[in-house]
């Protein structure tokens, strides 16, 4: 089981993927992976929804840009309607938060709550499914649909 496993074990991988686990788990090993440098992934597949995180602290990376430039043709280079394609590269660079600050972002607060509108409602349905595997020791079952449905609207009533 996970949770026996010392923080030293994790420490020894360059990123460590996690899936399948409770909440809790995830961000201790989230912590530990941080602590060490180490890269952290973590995501779950529940029938057709699923969700991926991330956390590659301070990630450093180039990205090809292609762009497209009018070109010049004829004798007298008058001609515009050459166009030519030229690809360069742009250095991009993408912090990233700990799992822990993802989960935890307290909604109610006026100032999140502009973004509750643009963000993407699958955010609420990951936090759902993670309450009820760290409530119930599973995940919803299709065999107890009518029971693990009212407990997922209980659930979604205390989150959102």
């Amino acid at each position: 089981a996970v949770e026996v496993l010392p923080d030293s074990y994790f420490a020894t991988f360059d990123v460590v993927c996690a899936t399948g686990l409770k909440q809790e788990q995830l961000e201790r090993i989230n912590n530990i992976c941080r602590d060490n440098s180490k890269k952290f992934l973590c995501g779950d597949v529940w029938g057709m929804f699923g969700y991926m995180f991330a956390d590659l602290f301070d990630h450093e990376y180039s990205e090809e840009i292609v762009q497209h430039k009018a070109v010049k043709r004829g004798p007298d280079d008058t001609e515009k309607n050459a166009r030519e394609t030229v690809t360069i590269n742009v250095k991009r660079r993408a912090i990233y938060v700990p799992l822990q600050n993802a989960l935890s972002a307290d909604w109610s607060k006026p100032e999140l709550r502009s973004r509750l509108r643009r963000g993407d409602p699958s955010y609420f349905v990951m936090k759902i499914l993670l309450r009820f595997r760290d409530e119930y020791n599973r995940n919803p079952d299709p065999a107890k649909r009518k029971a693990d449905t009212d407990s997922l609207l209980l659930l979604r009533d205390e989150l959102v």
